[in-house]
């Protein structure tokens, strides 16, 4: 390739490695009469053209507090039905529609800022697990729950399903066992 630099030095990388491939062709139509070895050779070639040629790249955006994100660690993430991005992290929940963050944290009457999971019921509402509490997000307003059994710690939950309108089965994880609660109607 070098040799055609010299001879061509007005070409490019790819117009280069097109006129070796041309080069290679000429020679070896000239050498070898049978088709499937030109065959070969030519998918050989540009199987390997292939892996010099640019591929796609993609672009990342890094979103920090700066933008408007409630804080950096996410310890969670969830997109409802809506399309929203729900992000939790130690420090709040922020909901992005692609262009801005809407922040939930104590202030706005999350059970705690330190949020665990975030998913979504059959009505569309959004229900934060937070080291503290369940909060809900009904009509642009939270409301949380609370779970007075003994033993319970909101640190230790792993799942939590909807069985039915308002029926929860939530899993957790206490005393060396895996133990399921239902909720219903806010009531454990």
């Amino acid at each position: 390739m070098h040799l055609l630099i010299k001879i061509y030095p007005n070409i490019s990388g790819y117009q280069s490695v097109f006129l070796c491939n041309c080069i290679v062709m000429s020679v070896i139509k000239k050498f070898c009469k049978k088709r499937f070895i030109k065959l070969f050779i030519f998918l050989s070639l540009v199987f390997v053209v292939s892996f010099v040629a640019k591929t796609q790249e993609y672009s990342c955006v890094h979103y920090t507090p700066t933008e408007g994100l409630v804080q950096s660690q996410i310890l969670c993430f969830f997109q409802d039905s809506k399309g929203f991005l729900w992000l939790g992290t130690k420090g709040g929940v922020s909901r992005f529609n692609g262009l801005n963050f809407k922040n939930f944290t104590i202030n706005e009457g999350l059970a705690s800022n330190f949020v665990h999971n975030i998913i979504e019921n059959k009505s569309g509402n959004i229900i934060i697990i937070t080291n503290n509490g369940f909060s809900c997000i009904v009509n642009k307003k939270v409301v949380n729950f609370y779970c007075n059994i003994s033993g319970f710690n909101y640190n230790n939950i792993l799942d939590v399903k909807e069985t039915n309108k308002n029926e929860w089965e939530i899993l957790y994880f206490s005393d060396s066992s895996f133990r399921i609660i239902n909720f219903k109607n806010g009531i454990f």
